[in-house]
């Protein structure tokens, strides 16, 4: 039987820690809410109000005018020395070609060693993931 081990903030984790949480954890890592849009009815949704249901992007809570300002999601990577990315949504396959449009863009101007990872309800567009892959 697996351990569960105590954590920050009084989390536990099994072991072992995914390199993403560990990130995370140093804060290492820029949040990604590449839409609010999700087929799914989740009653545990952490998303507000305000972005849940809506085709809205945010890099960390810097919203982007619309999905060709790329810009101020490189900026925000900058600014907070961001080692990877947490691409989250609502769902990120819903939008895929954008989802995979910034993850290239991520990891063309950072490197393939800018680590991504990506949350997904996994109800629409499954067969997409093999292509989000490739992309970094």
């Amino acid at each position: 039987m697996k351990k569960i081990l105590p954590w920050l903030n009084d989390s536990c984790y099994i072991s072992p820690l995914s390199p993403a949480c560990k990130m995370c954890a140093q804060g290492s890592k820029m949040v990604v809410l590449i839409t609010g849009l999700c087929p799914s009815n989740c009653f545990y949704c952490p998303l507000s109000i305000e972005k849940l249901g809506k085709d809205r992007i945010f890099a960390d809570e810097w919203e982007l005018n619309d999905e060709n300002d790329t810009e101020k999601l490189i900026q925000e990577a900058k600014y907070i020395n961001a080692k990877g990315a947490g691409i989250t949504g609502g769902d990120p396959l819903i939008v895929w070609k954008r989802t995979q449009r910034y993850i290239s863009l991520l990891k063309d101007t950072f490197g393939q060693s800018f680590h991504i990872h990506l949350y997904t309800s996994g109800v629409k567009n499954v067969d997409k993931i093999g292509d989000l892959f490739s992309a970094g």
